[in-house]
């Protein structure tokens, strides 16, 4: 009689398990692959001491990272070891500006001025007032003085005033006014000179303003007062950015010059943004950026671009507080009158450190720019960050060898290669379907 061979179900285990372990490896080799210096397109040399060490991240790396998370940034040793890392803002610091003395004009008459008595240029800033002396004080008494807030650059918080000679004890009535014309009053406050009764000199000269944010100020006093011969103000203490770096980038006007487009070449940590004009002139425009030349403009804010002397004093507008990561700006005129020359873009941006651990020996390389290569699963934790940070320097000259877009060293990504994905599928399908098969034949047989 003849025998038939049993099919084994240890041999299906068997098959099955070799499958599983083979297969994964079969495309999960570039997921394991650590990257080494020479994927990125950029590195900078670092030298330093064991320990933790801190370094102003250089200008370039914003330039050349292709990830606006400077995902795509390492920290190699000696051997091309990769070392724990983070980047941080440095910690804001308290910052009191100091007192500014403010241009004034004189107002004669008793009651306020309306908008025909005040002349203004383009940008709304005030050039002079009807019937008085728009430098000055002159020798005649004032009645009143009407202050110019809009080129301030913060908002005031009191305003000292220093009057001529001579005691007095004046009512001064404050109107404010977002717009030239419609003032509203903000009470009254005392001012006043003279001697106390101990031989001393009693002074009240300061107003105070709780901050208002209106555009103009008028001080009408009501009393003897003398001639006012400066108005000084002074601001609260904030908190800003401990430093602040800028980077300048020229732009190109379009076809009909109606448009001024900027390539900023990189993903900087922005405060704000500015355009200097060529020469003296006033614009109302749009301000648009994007991420990348195939995508749409994305509208950032409307706003006016203005550059003037006026009584020897120059007048600019106040840069953007805009944020955007984005490299390419867009300015386009909302006026008839084209651009006579593209304006400068001006970039503020908020610095920020590398953190890392210097371990398996310097110099150490800091490598960058490569779109395939994600963010670094070896980070250092902001807690572990204590005791004394060693300084770091960069050593020599920036390499950089551009990268195909998304490449990752001599292999293309995993998301190029279906083809790999595919053939383990109907591997795994053919197996199953050849094991289903056997079973089946030997239950026949037997």
């Amino acid at each position: 009689m003849k025998q038939t061979r049993r099919f084994s179900p240890r041999l299906a285990a068997f098959l099955l398990g070799l499958y599983a372990i083979a297969a994964p490896r079969a495309f999960s080799d570039e997921e394991q692959r650590v990257p080494g210096p020479d994927d990125f397109a950029a590195a900078l040399a670092i030298s330093g001491r064991e320990g933790l060490m801190i370094l102003e991240l250089p200008e370039t790396v914003y330039r050349r990272a292709e990830r606006r998370d400077l995902g795509d940034m390492r920290v190699f040793d000696s051997s091309g070891v990769p070392v724990p890392f983070l980047i941080r803002s440095a910690p804001p610091v308290r910052y009191t500006p100091p007192p500014l003395e403010l241009p004034f004009f004189v107002w004669k008459e008793a009651a306020p001025p309306q908008e025909a008595d005040i002349e203004i240029n383009a940008a709304g800033a005030v050039i002079r007032i009807s019937g008085a002396n728009a430098a000055l004080p002159g020798t005649e008494l004032p009645e009143s003085y009407i202050l110019d807030l809009r080129e301030v650059p913060h908002v005031p918080v009191r305003l000292n005033l220093d009057f001529e000679e001579g005691n007095f004890s004046s009512p001064a009535e404050l109107f404010f006014a977002r717009k030239l014309g419609e003032w509203r009053s903000a009470g009254t406050r005392t001012l006043a000179r003279y001697g106390s009764s101990g031989g001393g000199q009693v002074e009240q000269k300061v107003l105070e303003l709780s901050g208002v944010e209106d555009s103009y100020l008028l001080i009408s006093l009501r009393g003897n007062a003398p001639g006012l011969k400066t108005i000084t103000a002074e601001f609260e203490t904030f908190t800003i950015p401990d430093r602040i770096r800028e980077s300048r980038v020229q732009g190109r006007l379009s076809e009909k010059g109606r448009e001024a487009l900027f390539d900023a070449g990189g993903f900087y940590p922005l405060r704000s943004v500015d355009f200097v004009l060529g020469g003296p002139d006033f614009l109302n425009v749009e301000i648009s950026s994007r991420f990348s030349e195939n995508e749409s403009w994305r509208h950032e804010t409307n706003g006016l671009l203005y550059m003037f002397t006026n009584e020897e004093r120059m007048h600019r507008n106040k840069p953007f507080a805009l944020v955007s990561q984005a490299p390419f700006w867009r300015l386009s005129l909302r006026g008839e009158v084209p651009f006579s020359s593209p304006p400068e873009l001006i970039l503020s941006w908020e610095a920020q450190d590398l953190i890392f651990l210097g371990r398996g020996g310097g110099p150490w390389t800091l490598a960058y720019g490569n779109a395939g290569i994600g963010p670094s699963p070896d980070t250092l934790a902001p807690e572990a960050i204590q005791g004394e940070l060693f300084e770091a320097s960069v050593t020599g000259e920036e390499r950089y060898q551009p990268l195909n877009t998304g490449s990752f060293g001599d292999k293309p990504p995993r998301e190029t290669q279906p083809w790999i994905l595919w053939g383990s599928l109907i591997g795994s399908v053919l197996v199953l379907t050849g094991l289903a098969i056997h079973v089946g034949r030997s239950m026949r047989k037997q």
